[in-house]
């Protein structure tokens, strides 16, 4: 067990960087920004895109932000698809300098076939709480992932959840251990909601480790024991219907600046 757990710590340094904190401006806190939600970059076609939790994005309000690069972007107008049955969202971001910086991401059509699952999973995300935490005034910029690794595909969800495809996981927050494979109390999974969820894969005669992208991290279910996501299927139908409504404008003459919108 001691050796999946470092194994899934090295996974996670090697693909966390493709998660983002989406922030929204603390009550009575002028430029204090906690996490919301993460997001994550997802290659698709040729183009980048950002995925998380629909309900995320829904819970915008007021002034909210995202870090990318070193750089804060507003999210207030930002056009987002949305799966409501699975409660998805895709948006781009074409903005400041991106076009001329490289991001993080991951090929949602990269399935690793030459590899086999060790029936390990698990999630990369921001926890709320005082050590993700940005303060403009201070020039503060707080950002601590969290990883949490969990037991293999369920057969069945337990857990009374509206989406429409779930998937569920076990994970019980009373017999959590560490990489140290000691005992410990988990962060919350609040600010998780959006995060990529990761299957950890082995090739025997490469004696290597890798990932594959297997769905989005949504809801936990304490009573039940249950992590609620939405498995890769759900996640490339509702990237390819995006691209399929999306509609790109070049704001300059260029093209270095694009706006996106979304046909009926």
């Amino acid at each position: 067990m001691e050796h999946v757990f470092k194994t899934i710590s090295e996974m996670a340094l090697d693909v966390g960087n493709i998660c983002v904190q989406i922030m929204i401006e603390k009550e009575h806190h002028k430029n204090v920004f906690e996490v919301l939600g993460t997001a994550f970059w997802v290659t698709y076609d040729g183009i980048q895109v950002l995925v998380t939790a629909l309900h995320v994005m829904k819970g915008i309000k007021g002034n909210a932000k995202i870090r990318i690069n070193g750089e804060i972007i507003n999210l207030q107008n930002v056009k987002y698809y949305a799966n409501d049955e699975n409660d998805l969202a895709v948006f781009f971001l074409f903005t400041g300098n991106l076009e001329s910086k490289s991001v993080n991401t991951i090929s949602i059509c990269d399935r690793k076939t030459e590899y086999s699952s060790v029936n390990r999973y698990f999630l990369i995300g921001y926890s709320q709480g005082a050590r993700n935490r940005v303060n403009l005034n201070r020039k503060e910029f707080k950002m601590m992932q969290t990883t949490f690794s969990f037991a293999p595909l369920k057969d069945k969800v337990s857990s009374n959840t509206k989406l429409k495809d779930p998937i569920a996981f076990n994970f019980n927050l009373k017999d959590v251990y560490n990489h140290d494979v000691k005992k410990t109390n988990p962060p919350s999974f609040h600010g998780n909601s959006g995060a990529p969820v990761f299957e950890l894969l082995y090739n025997k005669q490469l004696d290597k480790h890798t990932v594959k992208l297997t769905g989005v991290f949504l809801e936990y279910h304490k009573n039940q024991h249950e992590i609620i996501a939405v498995g890769y299927e759900v996640l490339l139908d509702t990237i390819r219907k995006c691209f399929k409504k999306a509609v790109f404008q070049s704001e300059n003459r260029d093209g270095s600046r694009m706006i996106v919108f979304f046909t009926n």
